[in-house]
């Protein structure tokens, strides 16, 4: 019987099953790389879609919600009554000083003056009941609003448009 040296070892073998596999991996290299470029441009994209229609969405139900609805205004109302203790004093002082300043240039002839001394506007600021915008009005008019705001306890003074 004769032997024949077999040339090839287990090292031999694993390194040409390598060999041969390795342009293989190059292949893949090349599709991972292309495919996460690919997925990256599509998640991008995709939510710069994502995000302008959602925008669009929420600017559309805003604005129905605008002409529809009144909106609140208590973050004004408190701004009102911790701002009036400051404020009123001093925009008494101006209207005693404008209508005095007014009355005095505009005495009639049989009286000898006519004076302001005393002015207050109460220690209760008024209250904004709510506010309505009108987005949808001509081209020359940006915003429309109506105010309905309340002085005293005696209801609704007037709007303001």
């Amino acid at each position: 019987m004769l032997l024949v040296k077999n040339s090839f070892s287990v090292k031999d073998i694993i390194l040409s099953y390598v060999d041969s596999n390795f342009r293989n991996f190059y292949y893949l290299q090349f599709y991972l790389i292309l495919h996460s470029f690919l997925a990256t441009y599509f998640k991008s994209s995709s939510y710069k879609y994502y995000r302008t229609a959602r925008n669009d969405i929420i600017r559309e139900l805003s604005q129905k919600r605008l002409e529809t609805d009144l909106e609140t205004t208590e973050w004004l109302n408190e701004f009102l009554r911790r701002f009036w203790l400051i404020f009123e004093p001093v925009l008494s002082t101006m209207v005693v000083q404008k209508v005095d300043a007014i009355l005095a240039a505009s005495t009639p002839a049989f009286l000898d003056s006519i004076r302001l001394s005393t002015f207050t506007l109460g220690t209760k600021p008024p209250r904004v009941e709510s506010v309505k915008s009108y987005p949808r009005v001509e081209d020359d008019i940006v915003v429309c609003i109506r105010f309905v705001i309340v002085y005293g306890k005696f209801g609704s003074v007037g709007h303001n448009t």
